[in-house]
């Protein structure tokens, strides 16, 4: 797709990822702070993101997983269904682009995968109260994803690759979330 935007690495920002994560690993403070809410965070914060963001990002490279203009927000509060599309349009729209930026494909579908646990309207609780996709669900999600990144640009995906970019995409939008909700 044409742009105007700057292009940069997606290393980048995981780069800045990493380091605002870092900040809090075995932070004591924090979970100090999350004991006296009555909440356990202490494994969360011992947990090395740093690590492991720079060891799915290898493997995403390693697999050739593909880049793209990526929302970071696909739930579905954020998609719309056109009722009478015109003739070329497309009938499903995203919207809420505030976080686009480039990033591996992968991410985006599994945050997809991931953003079904949550239920963001809900002020008492935002976990959601159904089961999450089945892995049949996800890769019949990725086998048709992939017919359509095909057909838009002539490049011949599988579906099983989607999906092992999904997979580790998921483990990216955990991080993501994590990072918005501690920094």
């Amino acid at each position: 797709m044409p742009t105007q935007r700057e292009k940069k690495p997606v290393q980048l920002y995981y780069d800045a990822v990493a380091r605002e994560l870092a900040r809090y690993h075995k932070m004591e403070k924090l979970k100090r702070l999350a004991s006296e809410g009555g909440v356990n965070m202490d494994d969360l914060v011992d947990y090395d993101f740093v690590s492991s963001i720079r060891r799915v990002t290898d493997r995403l490279e390693s697999i050739g997983g593909k880049k793209g203009w990526c929302i970071h927000d696909v739930q579905f509060m954020n998609t719309m269904a056109k009722n009478s599309p015109k003739e070329g349009e497309r009938k499903i729209v995203l919207i809420d682009f505030e976080l686009v930026f480039k990033n591996y494909r992968g991410f985006d579908i599994g945050g997809h995968f991931l953003q079904k646990m949550f239920q963001w309207f809900d002020e008492e609780n935002k976990i959601a109260t159904c089961r999450p996709y089945t892995e049949e669900e996800k890769k019949h999600f990725c086998e048709e994803y992939a017919k359509q990144w095909n057909e838009k640009t002539g490049d011949s995906d599988t579906g099983e690759q989607v999906f092992m970019e999904s997979e580790l995409g998921f483990m990216l939008a955990i991080t993501f979330e994590i990072h918005n909700m501690l920094c």
